[in-house]
């Protein structure tokens, strides 16, 4: 070396450790299918309670940072809710809640209408008594649920109700269509009427009385 030169090391590159050995970034790494399921069904479960607003952004890093997890698992988990069709994507505006109007809420309960019969014909045909038996549990737990405003107890046994029925039907095409439908936010209007009597009458009337029907 010329007299007073140094001899100097290359500095390692972000993607590279000291060794020069390249290191991935974590973002490279394939989705957990479970922390996706983790993240799809605590993103799902906000939207149906109305945790999340209509029209209100769902940011990638907030939800990975609250659950533990990477972005991208919560990546894959917004793009199932957008398949469902609760959240929406635009080109460089981000993940956003579906916006319901009265004719969308209409519409899915109608077609819930049309197809749930299908299925509960199916189920009362394939199931069983532990079926018969397990439907009148949740009816009860259903009805008291609303008898108490509690309405996260109306959203998880609704959500077994119709899973069981679902599960008995054996029917893999009619689930895949009406697993769509069961937790759209047709409830979430329901649950934050302000008035006790209303609230009850709509509870009642979507959820309560077709219930026990089936």
């Amino acid at each position: 070396l010329p007299a007073g030169a140094r001899l100097t090391m290359p500095r390692p590159t972000r993607n590279q450790n000291k060794k020069g050995t390249v290191i991935k970034p974590a973002e490279d790494k394939k989705p957990s299918v479970k922390d996706s399921d983790a993240a799809y069904a605590f993103m799902r479960e906000r939207i149906v309670a109305g945790h999340y607003a209509p029209g209100q952004q769902i940011k990638e890093e907030p939800v990975a940072r609250e659950l533990g997890v990477s972005r991208t698992p919560v990546r894959a988990a917004l793009k199932r809710l957008i398949d469902d069709g609760l959240a929406t994507s635009g080109a460089g505006q981000g993940v956003h809640v579906v916006v319901w109007g009265d004719m969308d809420i209409e519409e899915t309960f109608h077609l819930r209408m049309l197809l749930e019969p299908y299925a509960a014909c199916l189920a009362a045909e394939r199931g069983g008594e532990a079926m018969v038996r397990r439907l009148r549990e949740l009816n009860a737990d259903m009805s008291a649920g609303i008898d108490a405003q509690d309405v996260e107890k109306i959203q998880l046994t609704n959500r077994l109700f119709h899973q069981t029925l679902l599960e008995h039907c054996a029917s893999p095409r009619l689930r895949t269509i009406l697993e769509t439908m069961a937790d759209i936010p047709i409830l979430s209007r329901s649950f934050y009427l302000s008035d006790q009597a209303e609230l009850e009458q709509s509870l009642t009337a979507t959820l309560r009385e077709p219930h026990f029907r089936i």
